[in-house]
């Protein structure tokens, strides 16, 4: 489980995207100083995640996450 922070002094609407495996696409409004956790199901993409995180309005802010979580298991190269 992950948090998104705002350290804005008004709301903002947080998007997040599953840029590979379509698992998740959601929007969350968090108020001013808030924060948020996230929790993104993995298992049908093998607990691999690529995420681009946007905040709505603001151009400049992307940022992608991409990787396995590790899980103690044996896991697949790829998950497709």
């Amino acid at each position: 489980m992950e948090a998104v922070v705002n350290r804005e002094a008004k709301p903002v609407v947080v998007e997040i995207r599953d840029t590979t495996y379509q698992a998740v696409n959601l929007e969350m409004t968090i108020g001013a100083g808030g924060r948020k956790s996230i929790v993104v199901k993995l298992g049908k993409s093998a607990h691999w995640y690529d995420l681009t995180v946007r905040v709505r309005g603001v151009e400049e802010f992307t940022r992608r996450f991409a990787g396995r979580a590790e899980t103690g298991r044996m896991g697949k190269a790829t998950p497709r």
